[in-house]
């Protein structure tokens, strides 16, 4: 049968095939992988330093080198059902297949084989059948309290062989089998095992981690697992119900009507404040909280998440829903579990029929159960929250009045913070009449506040805005009332453009010229204008011959002051990288940020959002000129250089007029890019050029150097804010804004972790400058671009190599698809990721690319050719 490649040809090759894999097999072929290179059947292991505990690795854990925060080894062991022989590498034998008794002793369960024995249970499990053990550790049997071993085994013949067929399922079943939420009867009076295959790869029975799955024996399989299970037959409200230490959960419980819903069939996850949690609170709070069924049931749907999730399945925090529609950061700190990033966790993993509890020692208030005054102390705007107090609001902030509170971050304060009228007004005038949601808010839109001043929302692309200060964070939504965390105090305009330039002595000189251009009207009158405004500083540069000049024409001088002029109102939040704006007169102005300050024109703004009626002013120091053309530019700036019309390229011995190039759609393959009826070559080596107007060069270069437009794929090695720091092989690590996702904004961040592959394009690749990479193309759209890779091989080839492989009709291509179907992604950067239906087929197809580079046409044809056939 033959098996067809399907290419993708742009941003990344792709060939794809789905498979059903569980998550356990999948991070076990990444452990395969990560351990080839010690021998056959080789998987490696994460060590927790320190410990005995042992995990096979994903993709992502393997570059954090991290587990429940904590460092970790590498570790190589023979993967399930192998062994190693000596004198030989890796382990090249498979087990002995055995019955079950003895599988025990050979898989680290020698004591879980002796009880069996005491237990007169060796006659069952070496006999015939098909049962699964989960056979519990040598380390599980010695981490029993001794109280509770010596009850098992002090009558032999009742306790410990019920203990043991609890362990036990009257049929053969692997890992794939074991899925996630099922349970099984246990051979011991039918009490039910219940099974937890989480996305992770980590499988779960009664809680208990399978750190030994799939040993296969002649009369059914054994799963080591690092706990002994004890029968489980209350559910969770009953666990609730009967423990002393949770009678203020359960009365709490009573009042909002959840214990029902406890008692049903279900996969919950209780997170129960014990009694001394609930005395953490300061009485008025939760008086306040008990006497409101809306903020009680907020409260208590806050500690119950949807699925069920024992200790044992974290391995770093994770989000995860609860009932209350919010998330809670499920992590872990060593051994111990975190909520929110505290550990709080004071007895986990109480299993009950329909899910599991874990104690916590201190309550959880969601916002929805709080007053804007709480919300305000449990945010990072301490300073906004005590001046709103000092400013005598507190009824305001504590009662059930819809409002919006505006709040400012901490280090948006500057100078003194004395309450005076002034103080006090400018506070009521950060607290809006109504409770607003900031995805309600429009451009243009007015707001009232509690002072009676309006408003204004701004809505840009990297920001929403209300007059100078920028929403921040998400939205607080408490039980009235929302709060909004803004970047900058707000400065509310107090008159018109020409209004604060008069009321500012920096202006004096441009009040002036002004006046003289005639512009006076223009400047109060309704609207909404930008203006970069020169100070005196700005004026002083000019040579006095000139200024005189210049102010004896009121012509030419309101063009100059017009250049200055932007249609529009943007205040300095709204600016991101390659924003523009037109002004009144001339060309487009554009602006950029860099190091938290505004540009314009390369000119740096001293003094940002002066807000008016009719506009904002930012002051500059500098008169603003036009920038040289763009071309101009990028050749000013890098290795960039135009095809002009008047020049010939050559290009396999033909040449190419610039009209000729361009009077049909041209396709630019790697080394050159397009720039209006330009092509630009960004890295130097042969023009290469394919009928009928597909041009690329051929470099020769064997050490990868970024150029603007080409795509790589890239490591994420640091998430420093912001901004991560990504490995693609160069001399120095490239930035990739979190806002460069398909989709992304500040309240929609993309899932990228440390050690994550991502395919991203370079949008700057300048010697002068930082790279910087992106994963959305023109358009906003991902095309191919992102995170990916979660257990596909990683490698490098040379330059070449990709060149060959990104080229038209590809003869390497050609010969690979008639091997196996698989993924294949292509970075220009020399790395190539590969993803087949199988390790093996993975291994060969990564093997079979690498040597391309030391072999003729002729030779790899009948090396594919075999590999195809089977020979090989």
């Amino acid at each position: 049968m033959m098996n067809v490649c399907v290419l993708v040809l742009g941003l990344a090759l792709v060939l794809t095939l789905c498979v059903a894999r569980s998550p356990y097999q999948a991070v076990l072929q990444h452990s395969r992988i990560r351990g080839r290179q010690q021998g056959p059947n080789v998987c490696a292991m994460q060590q927790l330093k320190g410990t005995d505990k042992k995990y096979f690795t994903n993709c992502k854990q393997w570059y954090h080198r991290k587990i429940c925060g904590k460092p970790t080894v590498i570790t190589y062991e023979c993967c399930p059902g192998y062994e190693k022989i000596p004198g030989e590498k890796g382990c090249p034998a498979a087990l002995p297949l055995v019955n079950i008794y003895n599988t025990l002793g050979v898989v680290g369960a020698s004591t879980t084989q002796m009880y069996s024995e005491r237990a007169k249970l060796r006659e069952e499990i070496e006999g015939p059948g098909s049962f699964t053990f989960f056979a519990p550790s040598n380390e599980a049997w010695a981490a029993l309290p001794t109280e509770i071993l010596d009850a098992l085994v002090s009558n032999v013949n009742i306790e410990l062989l019920n203990a043991l067929h609890y362990h036990m399922v009257n049929r053969r079943l692997t890992s794939e089998e074991l899925r996630h939420g099922s349970s099984f009867a246990s051979m011991y009076q039918d009490f039910h095992v219940h099974i937890h295959h989480y996305s992770n790869g980590i499988v779960t029975v009664n809680c208990a981690r399978l750190i030994k799955p799939d040993q296969h024996a002649t009369n059914g399989i054994v799963h080591v697992v690092d706990r002994v299970i004890t029968a489980v037959s209350n559910n969770v409200n009953t666990i609730l119900d009967i423990d002393d230490d949770l009678e203020t959960l359960r009365t709490a419980m009573t009042a909002a009507g959840l214990t029902g819903m406890l008692e049903e069939e279900g996969q919950y996850t209780v997170f129960a404040p014990t009694n001394e949690a609930f005395e953490k609170i300061p009485q008025e709070t939760l008086n306040r909280i008990l006497g409101d069924p809306v903020a009680l049931r907020d409260l208590l749907n806050y500690h119950i998440l949807k699925n069920m999730q024992c200790a044992e399945s974290i391995v770093s925090g994770t989000p995860m829903e609860t009932l209350q529609g919010t998330v809670l950061e499920v992590g872990c700190d060593g051994d111990e579990m975190t909520l929110n990033g505290k550990a709080i966790i004071t007895k986990k993993d109480q299993l009950g029929t329909n899910g599991v509890v874990h104690y916590i020692n201190e309550l959880l208030i969601p916002d929805s159960a709080k007053v804007l005054l709480e919300l305000a102390e449990s945010s990072s705007v301490d300073t906004a929250a005590k001046l709103f107090v000092e400013a005598g609001l507190t009824p305001h902030l504590t009662g059930s009045e819809a409002l919006t509170m505006l709040a400012p971050l901490d280090d948006a304060f500057k100078g003194s913070l004395t309450m005076t009228p002034d103080m006090r007004k400018l506070m009521i005038n950060h607290i809006i009449k109504e409770q607003l949601s900031s995805k309600s808010l429009y451009h243009g839109q007015e707001l009232e506040t509690l002072g009676g001043l309006k408003l204004r929302v701004f809505v840009y692309r990297n920001n929403l805005c209300i007059e100078n200060a920028c929403i921040a964070a998400h939205d607080k939504t408490g039980r009235y009332a929302t709060m909004f965390t803004v970047d900058k105090v707000l400065t509310p305009p107090m008159g018109t453009v020409m209004d604060v330039l008069k009321a500012d002595d920096r202006f004096s000189l441009l009040v002036g010229a002004i006046q003289t251009a005639g512009m006076t009207e223009l400047l109060n009158q309704q609207g909404a204008l930008t203006f970069f405004a020169p100070t005196n500083d700005a004026f002083n540069t000019i040579s006095p011959s000139e200024l005189n000049r210049l102010m004896r024409n009121p012509q030419e001088l309101s063009g100059v002051l017009r250049y200055h002029l932007g249609e529009g109102m943007l205040v300095s939040g709204g600016v991101s990288s390659h924003t523009r704006i037109k002004p009144l007169q001339g060309e487009k102005l554009e602006l950029g940020v860099r190091n938290s300050t505004v540009y314009v024109n390369k000119i740096p703004v001293a003094d940002a959002d002066l807000m008016a009626t009719n506009g904002v002013v930012h002051a500059i120091n500098n008169v603003i000129k036009p920038l040289p053309p763009k071309v101009d530019r990028e050749q000013a700036d890098g290795p960039a250089v135009p095809l002009r019309s008047a020049a010939a390229s050559r290009a396999d011995s033909k040449s190419f007029r610039n009209d000729d190039l361009f009077q049909k759609v041209v396709v630019c393959g790697p080394g050159l890019r397009r720039s209006g009826d330009r092509l630009l070559v960004c890295k130097s080596g042969f023009l290469r050029h394919k009928q009928p107007n597909m041009f690329w060069i051929d470099s020769q270069q064997r050490r990868y150097v970024p150029a603007k437009g080409e795509t790589i794929i890239g490591i994420v090695k640091v998430k420093s804010g912001d901004v991560f720091k990504v490995d693609f092989g160069g001399s120095e690590q490239a930035s990739l804004s979190y806002l460069a996702f398909e989709g992304a904004t500040k309240r929609n961040r993309p899932n990228v972790q440390v050690g994550d592959l991502v395919f991203a394009q370079f949008v700057i690749a300048n010697k002068d400058m930082e790279p910087e990479l992106v994963c959305v193309d023109s358009s906003g759209r991902a095309n191919g671009m992102g995170v990916f890779g979660g257990d596909g091989l990683l490698f490098s080839v040379s330059l070449g190599l990709v060149r060959r492989l990104l080229s038209p009709h590809s003869d390497v291509l050609s010969d690979l698809q008639q091997l196996f179907p698989c993924e294949l992604v292509v970075g220009m950067n020399g790395r190539l990721w590969v993803k087949s239906s199988s390790v093996q087929q993975t291994l060969v197809i990564a093997n079979l690319l690498q040597s391309c580079d030391t072999m003729t046409a002729q030779q790899r044809h009948q090396l594919f050719r075999r590999v195809a056939q089977g020979v090989l």
